[in-house]
C-alpha cells in the first residue's frame, strides 16, 4: 500500500509511503499527479517523510530525526541524511510520519525518552499489591494468562521495533517468542 501523500511545492508531485515496512524500513516514493509510476527515493526509512522547504525530506532513521537535502523538481535525494540529534516518540501508525513541521520550517514533535519499567501486581483500584519477580525493561504491554502464572510482554527498545517474551511471573523468567525484525505485537 501507500499512505501518508505529501505534496511537494509545484502541486504536480507528492512523496508517500510504502507499506508494509521491510525488516523494519520503509521506502519513501516519489510521483506525480498524472498518475506514472511511483519511484523509490529512500529504502531505509524508520518513518514516513515530510518536505521541508527549500529543499529537505525529514524523516526517522536508526531511532532518530534526519534531514535529507532532496531535489523536488527531479525526485532525489542528495547525498546522505544529517542527524537532527531527537529521538521521537513516533506514532503507532505504521509508516506516518510522526512529526510535523510548519510552514516556516519549524518541526514538532514527541520525544523518545529512555525508560525502564517493572512489573507490578495491583488491586482494582490500582494500589500496588507486591513486585513481579522480574528484571526491569522496556515493557509496553502486558498480557495476564488467566490463571495469573505467566503473561505475554511486549518489550520496546524504540518506536517501530518491539519482542514477545513468555514470562513466568512466578518465577521471573522470561524466554522469548519474536524474532522477527520490526513490530512484534
Amino acid at each position: 500500500g501507500h499512505r501518508y501523500p505529501v505534496l511537494l511545492p509545484d502541486g504536480k508531485h507528492f512523496i508517500c509511503t510504502a507499506i508494509p515496512p521491510r525488516d523494519g524500513k520503509y521506502t519513501i516514493l516519489f510521483g506525480s499527479m498524472d498518475g506514472k509510476e511511483l519511484t523509490p527515493i529512500i529504502n531505509n526509512a524508520g518513518s514516513g517523510a515530510l518536505y521541508v522547504a527549500p529543499g529537505y525530506l525529514v524523516y526517522q532513521r536508526d531511532g532518530v530525526v534526519v534531514a535529507h537535502r532532496f531535489d523536488a523538481k527531479k525526485g532525489r535525494v542528495i547525498g546522505e541524511p544529517v542527524s537532527l540529534g531527537d529521538r521521537p516518540l513516533g506514532t503507532g501508525f505504521s509508516g506516518a510520519a510522526g512529526l510535523s513541521v510548519a510552514r516556516d520550517g519549524t518541526l514538532a514533535f514527541t520525544t523518545n525518552t529512555p525508560f525502564a519499567t517493572h512489573l507490578v501486581w495491583a488491586d482494582m483500584n490500582g494500589k500496588q499489591i507486591a513486585d513481579v519477580p522480574m528484571a526491569s525493561g522496556k515493557y509496553v504491554g502486558v498480557e495476564v494468562s488467566p490463571d495469573g502464572r505467566q503473561a505475554v510482554l511486549e518489550s520496546s527498545p524504540r518506536i517501530g521495533i518491539s519482542e514477545l517474551w513468555m514470562a513466568d511471573v512466578e518465577r521471573g523468567v522470561a524466554t522469548r517468542l519474536s524474532y522477527d525484525p520490526g513490530e512484534n505485537t
